[in-house]
């Protein structure tokens, strides 16, 4: 698909894009937003929850091929942000690993519940677990702050990008290939969006803070997760071959696909598209990502672990 000369542009009213973005329609399993509270009832008894955190909560998941990559963003946490409550779910680790974190791991362990949602949630390409996992959190918790394994912060101090989450209800790392390229056309077509209108850049899920507001729940959260809960929305056929790039099925401009990426950057351009940048977390400020950074944590450990337990022997 050649944009060529399209020049239509979104609305300036960001009531009018809210507008677009709430009324998504979509075909989800029944009683499924209503489990999560992201029906009308349900958001209306999280906005009446008192909310007023001022530091979220941190949440991750790894299968086993990321296992020593996630040891890198818990001995991050560990060790320079110790203040921080941690909540690590479990999309596939091997029973030794799980035993390792349940050891080690200053975390709350939990494990997604795959058997609670379609097949296709378990193709861990199709990335529909991510949003999922931050609503389970958001129904507890009114700050939120998901972090992917390949996170490395400096130690910054994170006052001010809290503050700013807190006001604008969500933050997010900058992408940098363009949304219409990097989004398969059946996304467009589930959201009943011109891919032509998404030219700028992509956002990156790597890295999210989300305030738990009326707004946010319902304009963010019950689009994003309701996309997960539609096939064909989010998730695609083929998912490992579209994430890594071009197949024979994905015609023109479209490069590849990026799942939970590519529908929280239609849904953010929506909304913000101009003003974009206010949602834009600046990496360069507090650290890196660092996909494939493998660490051995819980190996050096565990080794102490064993010195310490024969010792007592």
């Amino acid at each position: 698909m050649a944009c060529g000369d399209f020049s239509e542009t979104f609305p300036n009213s960001f009531e009018e894009n809210l507008e677009i973005v709430t009324n998504y329609r979509f075909v989800v399993p029944h009683g499924s937003l209503k489990k999560l509270n992201l029906d009308t009832i349900g958001i209306e008894v999280l906005n009446n929850k008192v909310s007023d955190s001022k530091v979220p909560v941190i949440v991750t998941a790894a299968s086993a091929n990321h296992f020593e990559e996630v040891q890198g963003l818990i001995e991050m946490l560990m060790t320079r942000y110790k203040g921080f409550k941690l909540i690590f779910y479990d999309i596939g680790l091997e029973s030794n690993q799980v035993s390792v974190i349940k050891r080690h791991c200053k975390c709350e362990f939990r494990r997604f519940p795959f058997s609670k949602y379609p097949e296709y949630f378990r193709i861990l390409r199709n990335y529909v677990w991510k949003p999922l996992i931050i609503q389970l959190v958001l129904i507890e918790y009114d700050f939120v702050m998901w972090m992917d394994a390949s996170v490395r912060l400096n130690g910054s101090p994170l006052e001010e990008l809290f503050e700013e989450a807190r006001k604008t209800g969500i933050k997010i790392l900058r992408g940098y290939g363009l949304i219409v390229k990097q989004t398969h056309l059946n996304t467009f077509k589930a959201l009943d969006e011109k891919p032509c209108m998404f030219q700028g850049q992509e956002l990156q899920a790597t890295w999210i803070i989300v305030s738990r507001t009326n707004f946010t729940l319902r304009a963010i959260m019950k689009p994003w997760v309701s996309c997960a809960l539609q096939y064909g929305c989010m998730a695609q056929d083929n998912a490992e071959r579209l994430y890594r790039g071009r197949s024979s099925k994905h015609p023109g401009n479209q490069l590849c696909h990026r799942f939970d990426q590519s529908v929280i950057s239609i849904i953010l351009t929506r909304l913000y598209h101009d003003h974009i940048k206010d949602v834009h977390i600046g990496i360069s400020k507090f650290g890196a990502i660092m996909r494939g950074d493998k660490s051995h944590f819980f190996t050096m450990l565990d080794d102490k672990w064993f010195q310490t337990n024969r010792s007592k022997a």
